[in-house]
């Protein structure tokens, strides 16, 4: 089961990488290195049964995470405080 779960988080970390444009915004190339080395310690968890490692991880991504959603909650209000009109082929907005 942790080889499972290592396995997804490592996954979650390299679509977050490959989905990064480090030129658009400041800091792009320190969470660039930050990717880069969640995705390495989670690597060696993996391989080594490291429970510390990822403890390591979690803590490093664990304020993302919450920024992230802290995101998305403004998204999700914003957009619900627009009217909605049809605008598509299909009426979707």
């Amino acid at each position: 089961v942790a080889t499972t779960n290592l396995l997804h988080a490592q996954d979650i970390v390299a679509e977050l990488t490959s989905s990064l444009k480090v030129d658009a915004r400041d800091g792009g190339d320190r969470l660039l290195a930050l990717y880069t080395y969640v995705t390495s310690a989670l690597i060696d968890a993996n391989v080594h049964r490291n429970a510390a490692r990822v403890a390591e991880c979690i803590a490093l991504l664990e304020p993302l995470r919450a920024a992230w959603h802290e995101a998305a909650g403004q998204l999700s209000t914003a957009q619900s405080a627009q009217p909605r009109t049809a605008s598509g082929m299909l009426g979707v907005a």
